[in-house]
This record gives structure tokens, sequence and C-alpha cells, in this order.
């Protein structure tokens, strides 16, 4: 039996594609032609509470990254492991055409472990939750969960109630474990983000203002995610 990895719900930090070039995520082309592209910048590849993980994506600004609390707890039973989880982080979104956004991402693992003798199974779920709220009172919420293999969850904005998936497609025609980014649709593809750096956000141009802001802080709390060392 073949163990389980969570990192197929994650975003990695980076990844090699031959000897160094970085894996891209392939650019989602079912949201049409008429796309706007928000590329980051200033986006550091070091993670840590000592670390400045401010970026620009686009003409918004992801400002005050404090990744605040970090729990594990671990027990055994006889061949048996079992270890749990809890990580968290909180983040400020703005500029451009957004209003000034709280987010707050936390993120649990439960991972089982049985030994028997030359061979041992490995079981893990994962799940990850983001949210944006503006002094409004208006939020965005998405809560994505896995097993292994693809991630599949709910973004939550106003009325609607939207899907989302872990991205598994890169550039060249490649198809990974891992998952290097996300997506939003609703009855049909809506916006799509890339997790591993630099990354960048697709915004489909027919949606409204507030969407656009939204999607792209929420985006930016997944960005901003570092799986746990397994």
């Amino acid at each position: 039996m073949t163990a389980l990895t969570p990192k197929s719900l994650l975003p990695l930090a980076f990844l090699a594609l031959g000897a160094c070039t970085p894996l891209r995520m392939a650019a989602p082309s079912d949201l049409g032609q008429d796309v706007e592209v928000l590329e980051t910048s200033g986006r550091s590849s070091a993670r840590g509470s000592l670390i400045d993980e401010s970026f620009n994506l686009g003409p918004y600004a992801v400002t005050a990254v404090d990744r605040d609390w970090t729990t594990s707890q671990t027990f055994s039973s006889g061949n048996q492991s079992h270890e749990n989880l809890r990580a968290g982080y909180t983040y400020k979104f703005g500029g451009g055409d957004s209003p000034a956004y709280e987010g707050l991402c936390a993120y649990r693992q439960n991972k089982g472990e049985a030994n028997f003798g030359s061979m041992s199974i490995t079981s893990r779920h994962g799940v990850l939750t983001c949210r944006c709220e503006a002094k409004s009172g208006e939020f965005i919420n998405a809560r994505l969960q896995g097993d292994g293999g693809k991630a599949v969850g709910n973004v939550t904005f106003g009325k609607e109630t939207l899907v989302i998936t872990s991205v598994h497609d890169a550039q060249g025609g490649a198809r990974v474990s891992d998952a290097i980014g996300y997506r939003i649709e609703g009855d049909s593809g809506l916006a799509a983000a890339e997790a591993v750096a630099p990354g960048r956000v697709w915004l489909r141009r027919d949606l409204r203002q507030d969407e656009r802001a939204a999607f792209s802080c929420l985006f930016s709390g997944m960005m901003l995610f570092d799986p746990p060392d397994n």
C-alpha cells in the first residue's frame, strides 16, 4: 500500500523541473481569452516569524504577515502512532480597488502511521481554511480538504457558494502529484492562482470589482501557506 502525502493538498515553496528551472502552473485556458493576469513582485521564498513576507499582487499589497501559532500533539499505541498538527497565520490585504481586508488562514492535519516490521502504512487528512474580512463585515471564506490527490472544497462569498480545487497541471504538459495552484469555479471557471513562487493570479475580466478583490485576497493567503515538514 502506498503511503499518502498531504502535499497533494498544499502548495510547494519550490519544485525543480530539470536542473534549474522552477515548475510553473499551466495557464487555465478554460477561463477564456479575456483574462487579466496579476503577477507578484517582492515575494520571498523564505518563511518564518522573523521574515518580512510582504509582497505585491498586481495593484494589491499583502502586508503584516504573522505566523502566530503552530501546535503538534503525538501519541502512540502498540504499532500505531498518531499526530495532530495545527497551524495558522494572519495578514492584511488592500490597495487598488480592494477594501482593506484582514486575512486569516488555518491548517490542521491528522496523520496516522502503522508499522508492520519492514513495512509501514501512513495516512493523512489535511484541511486548509482561509478567510478575508473587511471592516464592513463583508467576507470571503474557503475550506479545502484532501487525503491525497486532488483536493476540493467550497468558497462562500455573499450569497454565492463556489467550488475550489487544487491544480496539478504544469507548463509543458506535465502533471504533478503536488498541488501547484488553485482554481475557483461556478458554472464555469472564474479565477485561478499559481501558488508556487513567484506566483500569479488569473481573473476573468467580466468578474465584478468586489469579486476580483476578494478572490485575490483569498489566493494571497493560499500563496502564503507553508506546508508542514512530513
